[in-house]
């Protein structure tokens, strides 16, 4: 998960939470037991992250986040429509 975690922030740098399924799809406990998520977030370098296996440490940061970042930037690699382009054509979902 920590490795995950390091992938996906470098690909797209905004908060995330990482969790992990078995094949029946329930949540994994790991660490003490108490913990079935991993959070992260880039910090202002751009370089580092910080995580935590406490939810609460990315509620707390959210609370202090800088304002929202350009996410067509971000997720330049995502394709998307808007709502109108898939009103229009809707045959396309």
């Amino acid at each position: 998960m920590q490795a995950e975690l390091r992938i996906w922030l470098k690909r797209y740098p905004v908060p995330l939470m990482v969790s992990a399924c078995d094949v029946a799809e329930n949540l994994i406990e790991v660490n003490d037991g108490k913990n079935v998520h991993l959070v992260g977030w880039p910090l202002e370098n751009g370089e580092n992250i910080h995580s935590s296996w406490k939810l609460d440490d990315l509620s707390e940061f959210l609370k202090t986040a800088p304002p929202s970042p350009d996410w067509r930037t971000i997720y330049t690699d995502v394709g998307f429509r808007t709502g109108a382009q898939v009103k229009a054509n809707p045959r396309l979902n």
